[in-house]
């Protein structure tokens, strides 16, 4: 979180954007969850983070963590 609000009070929210780009240890899940929660992203921005965390909702990879993202999701909607 410490990152995020670094990100964001230095004006660099598009550099903390470009970390749904990464997809090395669920950095791009945290951003889109970072994003969504705490940045209230419109538009094309929130359509690539939901895009993540539904995209880490349905991977066969990790079930407990697909099994996190799915109860999230559920709670959002």
């Amino acid at each position: 979180m410490a990152l995020y609000t670094r990100f964001i009070g230095a004006n660099q929210g598009e550099a903390f954007v470009g970390l749904l780009q990464e997809y090395q240890y669920y950095i791009n899940l945290w951003a889109a969850h970072l994003l969504v929660e705490h940045h209230y992203p419109d538009g094309p921005t929130r359509q690539l983070c939901m895009e993540t965390i539904e995209r880490h909702a349905t991977s066969t990879i990790d079930p407990k963590v697909a099994q996190e993202e799915l109860e999230w999701l559920r709670r959002r909607a």
